[in-house]
């Protein structure tokens, strides 16, 4: 009797581990853009929801470059570290983007948001998008979470098969 609910226990751990890794597998592919602009206008200000990492894909004449930032509270008026970011970035290195290039911004109540200004640059012609940060974290989630739930579904359609002798019993006799 205690077989049958370890039978079932396992058939649903197995199929929750299943289902969490189809969770994982499309958060990680599944990548939010929060804003997409060029940068010759003026000016561009946009809210950032929350505080983590975001990818900033930088579009320009002959480059396309993918750049990690983090977003930090701003309430003590300091720029974020994008500047660095984008300077140490080989492609954008030739463009001469100044300090007041691209900072992070946040008003009283604490939203987040980042400032593009254009005036300073020597490339006006750049765009970019603006995308949540996936993580590998989320992708070793998701491999682990697959494997051990199809063993786990496995064993389980094993231990059934035996049950019904379609296969014989894997028990040994010592």
């Amino acid at each position: 009797m205690d077989n049958y609910f370890n039978f079932f226990y396992l058939l649903a751990a197995g199929l929750l581990l299943i289902l969490l890794a189809t969770y994982n597998y499309r958060r990680f592919y599944k990548t939010k853009i929060i804003a997409s602009f060029f940068a010759d206008t003026e000016k561009h200000i946009f809210l950032l929801a929350k505080t983590g990492k975001y990818t900033v894909e930088v579009i320009g004449a002959e480059l396309v470059n993918k750049i990690s930032i983090t977003v930090i509270n701003l309430r003590d008026n300091k720029k974020a570290d994008i500047y660095q970011a984008l300077l140490r970035h080989r492609g954008i290195k030739n463009s001469k983007i100044t300090e007041d290039y691209c900072y992070f911004i946040a008003n009283q109540a604490g939203d987040y948001s980042i400032s593009i200004n254009n005036r300073k640059t020597a490339s006006p012609h750049l765009s970019f998008i603006i995308k949540e940060y996936t993580s590998t974290f989320s992708f070793i989630a998701m491999l682990l979470c697959a494997i051990l739930g199809a063993m786990a579904l496995l064993i389980t359609i094993f231990f059934a098969l035996s049950y019904f002798r379609v296969i014989p019993k894997m028990t040994a006799n010592f």
